[in-house]
């Protein structure tokens, strides 16, 4: 029947099936190799190991290096489930083969759609990596070569752990509802239905996959940059099936694939902006969605992007440090402390300039990405290096040239503004308020009071107003010539009365820290000068 509107989008089984799952698989698998030049041109060769899924049984195999081939790889949830390893006792045997009956349900799920393309192998971490060997264990940056070698990726997105299965029951919350209706005529016997809408997976937004509804493998760190590496996903959502690869994406609730994002795109330059600042863009954009995943341990923090690490290091040659880039390090440095997690302490591991130094989830908000506008250049990278700061063991330190303001740090009892930053005769507090001129966040709450260091980093123009980012520096405890982050600020300077200044205007040369001098001379305070000196952070 033709209706005269048309349907909003496609009726979504209740049940995930193996047939289901097959047609949607085999349309976009098909259609991919046939039109998608950028998914199809990649020789792919075998890893060491992988799983021989062609016969009754499943084995373990070592193939000869350089062995041409295609592969599908199972991204998973652990859980708690103790599932097949490989390890030094078991990595001898003559052969390794597994009844099909004895492997987990979402395997022998994964097994099957692989097969139902002509994928004879499969890749498994827990089978394939000998877990117990060290050297093997460390290799994790092979794993994005692994990932884009791949024909295919089979995410069991919804599953606790590799023993459910990938064909069943979406989840209630997303199943759809008949709707009662009291139609006549051509409407008598129509029957509509309504659907949450979907926001996981595919059609999660930019750096937000992490939610309250977000399906289990989507809380994993690791399991980012098995999603953004893949040459070609197949995702089994709690809401639906969803299909992305280099070129488009797909799902069960749409009619037709869409174009989707390419891992690490970058928006064409715009005036006032280079291509340095839009690279920083891309890459913190990840790691706000990563930062807020779930790592296995704290030593995994940086570990777990080794892969994205070695693809984007390829793509624009910059030098990598500890979770950042040397050629954008400013832009990098302006993470802070998401506002939705408690105080975390610090990870011993990374370097405070870092955001992987903590353990929570962190955010780019005083970057201002969103806003094409100039930014000018306050510091200057100097140096970079290994140092030994006390008792701990060797780390990055980066050493910058820029102008600072000497300030105190001040934590109350107050609950409503519990942190001060104090300047000359003004306090501002940690509060965001878009009146005030200074906002600021605190990476560690201590205790009490003490001295601290701002140091300017860039300054962003706009047309009747600036923002200044400046960290908040303190002094290592057990090295005073090495400081540590402590936190970071921003700095409002309006156009209130100055002859209509442009701020954007290539003619307009920002100063560090004006709009501080300009709030202190409207409260009769004195500013008692900025210096330009060399920092040593580490």
């Amino acid at each position: 029947m033709d209706f005269p509107h048309p349907t909003l989008g496609n009726d979504v089984p209740r049940v995930c099936t193996l047939q289901t799952a097959k047609d949607f698989l085999g349309k976009n698998y098909v259609s991919c190799h046939q039109t998608n030049e950028d998914c199809r041109t990649m020789i792919s060769y075998l890893p060491r190991r992988v799983v021989d899924i062609t016969g009754p049984e499943y084995e373990l195999i070592e193939p000869p290096s350089g062995t041409v081939g295609s592969y599908a790889i199972v991204s998973y949830a652990c859980g708690d489930g103790k599932f097949l390893t490989t390890n030094t006792s078991t990595i001898g045997e003559p052969r390794r083969c597994f009844n099909q009956n004895m492997v987990p349900d979402a395997i022998r799920d994964a097994a099957m759609l692989a097969r139902s393309v002509q994928i004879q192998y499969l890749w498994i971490d827990t089978l394939c990596i000998v877990q117990d060997n060290p050297t093997e264990r460390d290799h994790a940056a092979k794993i994005g070569e692994i990932f884009q070698g791949a024909a295919l990726t089979i995410a069991a997105s919804a599953a606790p752990d590799l023993s459910t299965s990938l064909f069943v029951s979406r989840t209630s919350s997303y199943q759809d509802i008949d709707l009662f209706h009291e139609g006549t005529g051509i409407w008598k016997n129509t029957i509509f239905k309504a659907r949450r809408k979907i926001s996981c997976g595919n059609h999660a937004k930019t750096g937000k996959m992490v939610n309250l509804d977000c399906d289990a493998l989507d809380t994993r760190a690791s399991a980012l940059q098995e999603r953004l590496l893949s040459r070609r996903l197949i995702s089994f959502t709690g809401a639906e099936i969803q299909w992305k690869c280099r070129a488009v994406q797909a799902c069960e609730c749409r009619k037709k694939p869409y174009p989707g994002p390419a891992p690490f795109s970058v928006p064409a330059p715009s005036p006032g902006l280079n291509l340095l600042l839009l690279w920083s863009e891309s890459w913190n954009q990840i790691i706000e969605e990563y930062s807020a995943r779930k790592v296995e341990t704290r030593q995994d923090r940086l570990q777990e992007i080794c892969g994205m690490r070695e693809i984007y290091g390829a793509m624009t040659g910059f030098t990598y440090i500890d979770g950042l880039w040397k050629e954008t390090l400013l832009y990098y440095l302006s993470w802070q402390r998401d506002g939705d997690v408690s105080f975390e302490r610090r990870t011993s591991d990374n370097p405070t300039f870092s955001w992987a130094s903590l353990a929570g989830a962190v955010n780019f908000r005083f970057a201002r990405y969103s806003d094409r506008v100039t930014r000018r250049p306050h510091a200057e990278l100097v140096d970079t290096k290994r140092i030994t700061v006390g008792r701990l063991d060797s780390r990055s330190s980066i050493t910058v040239r820029g102008y600072t303001v000497d300030a105190t740090l001040r934590v109350s009892n107050d609950d409503l503004q519990p942190l001060k930053l104090c300047v000359g005769g003004a306090d501002f507090s940690s509060n965001a308020n878009q009146e005030v001129p200074c906002e600021f966040s605190i990476d560690i709450l201590g205790e009490g009071e003490r001295d601290v260091v701002l140091l300017s980093l860039y300054s962003i123009s706009y047309h009747n107003s600036l923002h200044e980012v400046f960290l908040i520096l303190g002094k290592s405890r057990v090295d005073s010539k090495i400081h540590r982050r402590i936190g970071i600020g921003s700095g409002k300077f309006c156009n209130r009365g100055r002859n209509n200044v442009d701020f954007s205007s290539e003619l307009h040369d920002p100063i560090a820290f004006d709009w501080l001098a300009d709030d202190l001379a409207r409260s009769s305070s004195e500013f008692g000068g900025m210096s330009q000196r060399l920092i040593t952070i580490w």
